[in-house]
């Protein structure tokens, strides 16, 4: 089930197939990297909040349910160039540690950044989802701007592209026997992004009812005495959409086909 979508229709048709094959993140990664060369990232999980950057046309919400259970899964490629400006620092007025905040995995890459994170999420209330995700994420591009993914929660399985990340950070928040997981990394996506695909049935549709329309005012509105355009063309107009609809009706046939064999 598509909860929310910015993919081309076949790559949304691509990922409704395999959420119906299986449910292993990694497994759907690796299916679409295969198919579709890109860093391609999968959050899966019940209880979780998200701020990442997506690249254009790329990023999706879906959702499967087995044995009564819901679970979502955010499928998206990161940007190459961000589209979105840094987002601008929260302040946090407060000083007292609210959590305790235990890193799993530091940042390898920037000394000391880690531990500057970390003293941050501690006067955080880590139990906000969305919020504590834009108040880390706003954080993390005063650090060091752009391509920040952040994911907060209880549960929840994020599987990285291949090559992975930069840089990741990974840390364990408690609090009065409440756990939250709580995952940041920097990433950027490749220069070829996912283009956008036009709905060339939509457009058929349209030339299609366009050269019939004028086509039948013509057969049935002009005589041999009128030289209009429309009475000099609307044999060559109704030949048009005659043949459109072929190619319509062939298309679709296609399809079916392929469907079929995929299915078999």
């Amino acid at each position: 089930m598509i909860l929310n979508s910015f993919f081309p229709k076949k790559i949304e048709q691509e990922i409704l197939y395999l959420l119906n094959e299986t449910k292993d993140p990694s497994v759907i990664r690796d299916k679409l990297t295969e198919k579709f060369p890109n860093p391609w990232i999968v959050i899966k999980g019940t209880a979780f909040s998200f701020n990442i950057s997506r690249g254009p046309n790329s990023g999706g919400v879906f959702e499967t349910e087995e044995d009564g259970y819901r679970t979502r899964f955010i499928i998206y490629c990161p940007p190459f160039k961000e589209s979105a400006p840094p987002e601008e620092e929260k302040q946090l007025n407060n000083h007292q540690v609210l959590w305790t905040i235990n890193v799993q995995k530091p940042f390898k890459d920037e000394e000391g950044f880690s531990d500057y994170l970390k003293k941050y999420i501690q006067r955080l209330d880590c139990s906000k989802g969305s919020e504590t995700c834009d108040a880390i994420k706003s954080k993390l591009h005063s650090l060091m701007p752009n391509f920040w993914h952040v994911i907060v929660g209880e549960d929840f399985t994020c599987v990285l592209s291949k090559p992975p990340p930069e840089s990741v950070f990974y840390a364990k928040a408690t609090r009065e026997g409440k756990k939250i997981d709580i995952v940041a990394f920097r990433q950027q996506g490749l220069e070829k992004q996912i283009k956008a695909e036009y709905n060339w049935d939509w457009i058929l549709f349209l030339a299609m009812s366009l050269c019939l329309s004028v086509g039948l005012a013509g057969y049935f509105g002009c005589d041999a005495t009128q030289k209009s355009w429309v009475c000099e063309n609307y044999q060559m107009l109704l030949y048009t959409a005659i043949s459109l609809a072929v190619i319509k009706i062939a298309g679709e046939s296609f399809k079916i086909k392929q469907a079929n064999r995929r299915q078999s």
